[in-house]
């Protein structure tokens, strides 16, 4: 995700390599809400949504103003003092965006949010996940038609319910996968596998789940090969490969490095852009 944002700053989005990483790892947004749905256990109304606050609301309010305090000093050392780029447009994107310009990708906890507060909802009523899933990626599959939608939780939340219930009936069903013979077990494990090495090498399928656009290849492609490529990933993790690599320190300070990352490199972009002469975009003015 970090290495994408990078591409986006400084110019290499383009490029081969780039194409490469969507082609494989297609899927790194929708593990995000997987993994959550994989881990997450029902809880009393009131304490998920104090619980859900205090980790991700807190943290988005508090890097969004952030963001936007760094966003207004270089508004102001590049000349812009029109008052309504500073408040008026900033509160329009908020609105339609979910996040401000100065850290965008902070959509993702105000969307996470509301996704564990209704998948809480529909897993008290006991409704039949797998009719839920399924109506789930026909929601999904109808707002990549319409798209884009003006107010992108409309767009991301259908879609991130659909991965977060997945990976929580998932989890939930691994006891029928242990049950089973090991043949049986071998099989189920390597058939995700091969079927998502399929789909990065036959039909490359890429969403911008933010605003669930289709980039290239095909939706439902993208939808079921995310599922078994994060089924592959949980694999992967059984073997302790990402902890001999030392990438446990990254995942136990996955927030710190989410929240701040867009911040550090708005900076170092917006700098380059002043030494260089080069000026500053203000995207936010496309709300005029």
């Amino acid at each position: 995700m970090i290495l994408l944002h990078c591409s986006i700053h400084f110019g290499f989005d383009d490029t081969s390599f780039m194409s490469f990483f969507r082609h494989v790892f297609f899927f790194f947004m929708p593990w995000f809400f997987f993994k959550n749905g994989y881990f997450f256990k029902l809880s009393e109304r009131k304490v998920l949504a104090k619980n859900s606050f205090k980790r991700l609301i807190k943290p988005y309010l508090k890097w969004m103003l952030i963001g936007h305090l760094i966003y207004c000093i270089f508004l102001c050392v590049s000349g812009f003092f029109d008052w309504k780029l500073y408040v008026i447009y900033p509160l329009k994107q908020l609105v339609c965006d979910s996040a401000l310009v100065g850290n965008l990708p902070l959509w993702f906890l105000l969307s996470l949010f509301l996704v564990r507060l209704l998948a809480n909802e529909l897993l008290q009523f006991r409704f039949n996940l797998i009719v839920v899933i399924l109506l789930l990626g026909i929601i999904c599959y109808i707002s990549y038609i319409f798209s884009p939608l003006r107010f992108i939780l409309l767009s991301n939340v259908p879609t991130g319910l659909f991965f977060f219930l997945s990976g929580y009936i998932i989890k939930n069903n691994s006891n029928i996968i242990s049950e089973k013979s090991s043949i049986v077990q071998h099989i189920m494990t390597t058939c995700p596998i091969i079927i998502y090495l399929s789909i990065v090498c036959l039909e490359p399928s890429y969403v911008d789940m933010r605003v669930n656009i289709l980039w290239e290849g095909s939706y439902v492609y993208w939808l079921i090969g995310s599922i078994l490529a994060c089924l592959t990933i949980n694999t992967i993790c059984k073997m302790r490969i990402f902890d001999r690599l030392g990438l446990g320190y990254i995942g136990r300070n996955s927030m710190m490095f989410y929240v701040s990352h867009w911040v550090i490199l708005y900076i170092i972009h917006i700098c380059i852009a002043i030494l260089t002469n080069m000026g500053f975009d203000v995207p936010i003015k496309s709300f005029v």
